[in-house]
């Protein structure tokens, strides 16, 4: 099966976006982090995972980072997560 024109390049398009969402994700939880003074176990304890999460989160090796667990840890660091969205003019 062939796919659809244009679909190749929208997927990739959003591969892409998506790479770059979780770099500024795990770059911002991180400095506030760090900001915010609170070590990785704390921050672990207080979210409810393990000291290894978010050190993996933080190096950008985390696959689980999902939005219930930035909407858990973003209070915890002092951020608010927002998130919206927007129709870009492509077809659904």
């Amino acid at each position: 099966m062939r796919p659809m024109p244009g679909r190749d390049s929208q997927f990739a398009r959003g591969q892409r976006r998506s790479r770059l969402l979780r770099m500024r994700i795990d770059d911002g939880l991180n400095v506030a982090r760090q900001t915010s003074g609170l070590s990785i176990r704390e921050v672990a304890r207080r979210v409810g995972v393990s000291p290894e999460t978010i050190m993996r989160l933080e190096r950008g090796g985390e696959r689980t980072l999902t939005i219930d667990l930035i909407a858990r840890l973003a209070p915890v660091v002092g951020l608010e997560l927002a998130a919206q969205l927007h129709a870009n003019g492509d077809p659904v």
